[in-house]
């Protein structure tokens, strides 16, 4: 692997997404997965594309927390995905706040 794979393997993997057991809705058990995202214009749609191959989720929650590198172009984008939300900070709180 590269340098870049590794690191987001590294990040998916210890410190960036949070799998999430929802409530049960009726009969049906969800998974969601949330990504806290600041400044990740260089990584954010391998990120996204990574969690969805894996079959797992049935929701991706991306939390954008103040970004202003040009990953909130890119969130649009993969807002237009049924998946995908898109929750914006409008100034950097924190991973903590992104996830609670």
């Amino acid at each position: 692997k590269n340098q870049f794979v590794n690191t987001v393997d590294s990040v998916m993997d210890f410190k960036t997404i949070k799998l999430v057991n929802l409530i049960m809705d009726g009969f049906e058990q969800k998974i969601s997965v949330i990504i806290p995202a600041y400044n990740e214009k260089a990584t954010i749609r391998e990120i996204t594309q990574r969690v969805k191959q894996t079959g797992i989720p049935d929701e991706i929650l991306i939390v954008d927390d103040g970004s202003v590198d040009g990953t909130r172009a890119i969130l649009q984008e993969l807002a237009d995905d049924e998946m995908i939300r898109v929750i914006l900070h409008e100034r950097n709180q924190g991973k903590g706040a992104a996830v609670t």
